[in-house]
């Protein structure tokens, strides 16, 4: 089939798709586990409609399993457009492809250049409001990010003093609460926000002994819960 054929194909195809489990099947390749996966992406959709599934989602497996395979699609779909798919897999992939882009608001990746380039103009971002002296929640990997660009901090904020900033505030809503379970998710609360995220970061790191033993040793003092939440 010639590629005027096969891209004639598709655009019937798509005119007449539908988003029924008989007519996906039907419009793809038999691929059980491709379809499979097709499948359990939709029941997390409709379960879960606010809910981007991230490959990196370390608190959610399901949501970690299904970002993984969105990412995979992404690859695909980026290698079908730069033409290095293999001659025989062609139109597998672009009928796989074609379903995708057919459901609404499908999570699709950016290619590695498109993030670092946009990663690059949010760090921009971030340089400029803290630069402005808007509140910018500094993890160490943004500190380390920012400072790859060559940011100079205009007011010295070491990685050290952001901790314990962020420690005081965490010491305070533990006499509020009685427990430094911070919401990860607030409405409108910006700063408790920003705190609940810095719990998370604070689990993450000694999930993976990067944090230092004089700081779990603080956070041990006043209670702080190890476990990620579900």
């Amino acid at each position: 089939m010639t590629a005027a054929a096969a891209d004639e194909d598709l655009s019937d195809t798509a005119a007449e798709l539908t988003l029924t489990p008989t007519n996906i099947v039907a419009t793809t390749t038999p691929d059980p586990l491709w379809l499979t996966q097709l499948f359990e992406y939709l029941s997390f959709k409709a379960e879960n409609p606010n809910i981007i599934p991230q490959e990196r989602d370390e608190s959610y497996l399901r949501a970690r399993q299904i970002g993984l395979w969105v990412k995979e699609q992404s690859i695909l779909r980026h290698d079908v457009h730069r033409g290095v798919v293999r001659e025989e897999d062609v139109m597998v992939s672009q009928k796989k492809i074609l379903v995708l882009e057919s459901l609404p608001d499908f999570p699709w990746r950016k290619p590695h250049e498109e993030r670092n380039q946009s990663r690059f103009e949010e760090l921009k971002e971030c340089a400029k409001k803290y630069s402005a002296g808007s509140s910018v929640f500094l993890t160490d990997e943004l500190v380390e990010d920012l400072e790859s660009i060559g940011f100079e901090w205009s007011v010295k904020k070491s990685t050290e003093e952001a901790w314990e900033s962020k420690y005081a505030m965490l010491c305070d809503f533990k006499k509020a609460h009685g427990h430094c379970n911070v919401p990860r998710y607030t409405d409108g609360d910006e700063s408790l926000t920003s705190l609940g995220r810095w719990v998370v970061e604070q689990q993450k790191s000694n999930k993976e002994n990067s944090l230092s033993e004089e700081r779990a040793t603080k956070l041990n003092k006043i209670g702080f819960k190890w476990s990620l939440r579900k």
